[in-house]
């Protein structure tokens, strides 16, 4: 399944019927224990390439110990581990990858980039890229942010210590950060 056809899913359960249906098909699939999932393709050779080229590999989560309605009693963080790290070691990413960091609220996800102050931020919530840039306003470090698989909000509006953009492909990412790097 392909990120934008979950995307799509996602606002038709949530307009269709309400976002307490949509927290519950989440349960089910953030606590699901069965076949492996897939990670996004070429997610694991972008990583790779990056890295050779010289770039740190953080990867940031924020995810509640513990699921919400039927998933309740399930401890979807550590589902949530399991599967990163048999990702990693399946797709050979450890040696490219500087830490896993798994936060257990949202603003510590916030203050966790804040401290290890990203150049690029490529992530699936619009809000991350938004309050990262209000925490960091002082600073003036310009971070490039990719809004991964959603489409940028019409309040969005670009400014020189942020520039957004939306893309829901790792190749096509891989290429933007080797241009916007000069890593040729």
């Amino acid at each position: 399944m392909k990120r934008k056809d979950i995307v799509d899913i996602k606002k038709l359960i949530k307009i269709k019927y309400s976002d307490e249906i949509w927290q519950e098909v989440q349960g089910h699939i953030y606590s699901h224990r069965g076949d492996p999932i897939t990670f996004y393709p070429y997610a694991s050779q972008a990583i790779k390439r990056l890295a050779e080229k010289g770039l740190e590999i953080y990867i940031v989560s924020h995810r509640s110990k513990y699921g919400l309605k039927s998933a309740e009693k399930i401890n979807i963080l550590r589902v949530s581990q399991e599967r990163i790290f048999n990702w990693i070691k399946d797709s050979n990413c450890s040696e490219s990858i500087k830490s896993v960091i798994f936060c257990d609220t949202y603003q510590e996800k916030i203050k966790t980039l804040s401290f290890i102050s990203p150049s690029t931020i490529v992530d699936d919530l619009y809000q991350v890229h938004n309050d990262h840039l209000q925490n960091n306003a002082e600073q003036k470090n310009r971070t490039f942010n990719i809004l991964f698989g959603n489409s940028l909000p019409s309040v969005h509006k670009s400014n020189k210590y942020m520039e957004l953009i939306s893309c829901n492909d790792w190749k096509i990412i891989l290429e933007l950060l080797i241009d916007y790097y000069g890593l040729r």
